[in-house]
């Protein structure tokens, strides 16, 4: 998993030239150990980091003790494992029967099938936020973060928003759930939010959904949830440049100063 992302930010820069990204997304778990703890992990990591001249937004499931947490973290070229300092965004929402079991010893009673889930996920804490280097602007941007089926809860994406997220990010590895479908709805917050919104999918094309996009995503959202109205957010003046094997999608004319990212369907 990991040295198929690596492969594919390589011919990224290839592609596009090192140094003309502010940013690379991965994929939730897109490494397939902790990048920060393993060094093998971190030199795959950094080699892309380094290819592309940009960080690298990587997915990571960290194990303290008997717990776990499923992370997003910024990788920026020159890092070292076990000695740099990375942000992250943490999971706060992990998904019952999925991540962890609540009331184990009582469910087991009904099924052994909860032993499947052998290391609970815990939730994190702090923002709901992440501020990336936008490495061409010379300038920090921050993002509304949600991790997977956190697309769920308007109120986890809409914390972010009021946090300061200029647009909306959700990786997510819907390989695990088959055709759950989850790559499409994880963008539409966006035109709910009046954010620009993207999700890095490990197991198909990206989706990227602009406030006033026509894609039946966005379509399905120009009406905003109940939770989602109670706010009111500026239309955001820093939106993504979005490139992948289905076609690009150009920021809106009202943006004064994109974020050039690009997404792409993982290397098989």
């Amino acid at each position: 998993m990991t040295s198929n992302h690596a492969k594919a930010t390589k011919q990224l820069a290839t592609d596009v030239g090192p140094g003309s990204l502010d940013m690379v997304i991965w994929p939730e778990n897109s490494a397939d150990l902790d990048p920060r703890d393993y060094p093998a992990s971190a030199t795959i990591v950094d080699d892309a980091a380094q290819a592309v001249q940009a960080p690298v937004l990587v997915g990571a499931v960290p194990f303290v003790d008997d717990i776990r947490y499923n992370d997003v973290l910024i990788w920026n070229p020159g890092d070292v494992s076990g000695k740099t300092t990375h942000s992250y965004y943490r999971k706060q929402r992990p998904v019952p029967f999925a991540e962890y079991i609540p009331s184990r010893s009582l469910v087991r009673r009904l099924t052994t099938q909860v032993d499947r889930v052998g290391i609970d996920m815990l939730p994190g804490t702090g923002p709901s936020t992440l501020t990336v280097p936008a490495i061409t602007q010379g300038r920090d941007v921050t993002f509304a973060m949600g991790i997977c089926f956190e697309v769920a809860y308007d109120d986890a994406l809409r914390t972010g928003v009021q946090q300061g997220g200029r647009a909306i990010i959700i990786p997510t590895n819907n390989a695990s759930f088959l055709d759950s479908g989850e790559g499409c709805p994880a963008a539409r917050p966006g035109a709910a939010s009046r954010r620009w919104s993207t999700a890095a999918v490990s197991s198909r094309p990206p989706l990227s959904v602009t406030p006033r996009s026509s894609t039946p995503a966005a379509r399905s959202s120009r009406s905003p949830s109940p939770t989602l109205r109670r706010a009111s957010w500026p239309m955001s003046r820093c939106a993504a440049r979005v490139r992948s094997p289905t076609g690009s999608v150009p920021p809106p004319a009202s943006s004064s100063s994109p974020v050039r990212a690009h997404w792409w369907e993982p290397v098989s």
